[in-house]
């Protein structure tokens, strides 16, 4: 309970030049606050893990391209872990996002959050 979007924002006004990843976008229910989140403040960013393709459409509708990422917490330890990362990376696909987007959220933007690249 101590841990919505919105309470998580909270740090990124206090620490401005901190990074705050919202993991999951915010999940199911918490989607609409993330977005509120990241559009209030740009040290939030968003990862799309585990959100289905209309919630990934949706964070990229409404938040900056520049804040968001994707990956997968699923592993690649097992093979049905192996085949769910697998899954992940269908549904993103299936965005069908132009290269300029894409090279955004797979490289670029994980570059600069981990200051490889200037912000």
């Amino acid at each position: 309970p101590y841990s919505t979007p919105l309470q998580i924002a909270e740090l990124a006004r206090i620490f401005p030049t901190l990074k705050v990843v919202l993991g999951h976008g915010g999940l199911y229910d918490l989607v609409d606050e993330a977005i509120a989140a990241a559009q209030e403040f740009p040290n939030i960013w968003i990862s799309m893990t585990s959100l289905p393709t209309w919630y990934m459409q949706k964070l990229i509708d409404n938040v900056s391209v520049d804040q968001l990422l994707f990956g997968s917490d699923g592993g690649l330890g097992n093979v049905d872990k192996q085949s769910y990362v697998g899954l992940r990376w269908q549904m993103f696909e299936s965005l069908n996002l132009d290269i300029n987007t894409l090279t955004k959220i797979l490289e670029l933007n994980p570059q600069r959050l981990l200051r490889r690249l200037p912000a």
